[in-house]
């Protein structure tokens, strides 16, 4: 069986919730073999959908309170299924991937174009959807997460 075909049938999907300000598809564990050992992992999963300063973004352009932005998402399903894709990692930038002491992030890229849709709806650029897996020190954001990232 394909690693990205037992990514789909482990994770399912989930409805909208809101995670730390962001607006995410909490997912299951994806359970998967790091290439490395001893990483850190935040013990749930999910797709970000909007990023915290979307989210404000967003209720600052419709004038929503946060208990409005919860009504209007927190519960609601994005139709289709994400297809899970490979394993990704991106390093610290500027820092060699092979320098333990730099920081690294694991994460396994998501093609869902139904929730790139429901982000032109809302105003913003598509994003490079993915589930964080595992990191070193910390998740590194603001960097590449898509395919060309794949091990």
């Amino acid at each position: 069986m394909r690693f990205a075909q037992r990514l789909d049938e482990a994770l399912g999907t989930r409805p909208l919730s809101l995670l730390k300000g962001a607006l995410v598809v909490p997912v299951p564990n994806p359970r998967v073999n790091l290439p490395e050992k001893g990483l850190q992992i935040r013990g749930e999963y999910h797709i970000t959908i909007l990023e915290p300063d979307e989210v404000g973004d967003l209720q600052d352009r419709k004038g929503w309170r946060p208990e409005q932005l919860a009504e209007k998402f927190v519960g609601q399903v994005v139709p289709g299924e994400p297809k899970y894709g490979c394993l990704g990692r991106q390093v610290e930038p500027g820092k060699d991937a092979d320098d333990p002491s730099a920081n690294a992030v694991y994460f396994i890229v998501v093609d869902w174009s139904e929730a790139q849709d429901l982000r032109h709806r809302l105003g913003f650029e598509p994003t490079d959807l993915h589930v964080t897996v595992g990191f070193r020190q910390k998740d590194i954001h603001g960097v590449p997460k898509d395919a060309s990232t794949c091990l």
